[in-house]
């Protein structure tokens, strides 16, 4: 199932959140899921599935990095 347009938009932002200058305040494993992520999202876009368990993970992650959804 495609993530909704808000999904879509959290997502992006977030990797972009991670790739500017936030990559050192997370440890090697996240920083690797966030890679995948990243790759993942180039290749299927907002047509992307992620379970609740990476949900998860994508919200810890933008804690650690201090990223807050626009809007």
């Amino acid at each position: 199932m495609a993530l909704s347009e808000s999904e879509a938009e959290y997502l992006e932002g977030l990797l972009q959140a991670v790739e500017s200058a936030h990559v050192n305040q997370l440890s090697d494993w996240r920083r690797g899921f966030m890679k995948d992520q990243r790759e993942r999202w180039e290749k299927y876009g907002p047509d992307i599935f992620l379970s609740p368990k990476q949900w998860n993970i994508l919200r810890q992650v933008a804690e650690d990095v201090g990223y807050e959804a626009p809007g």
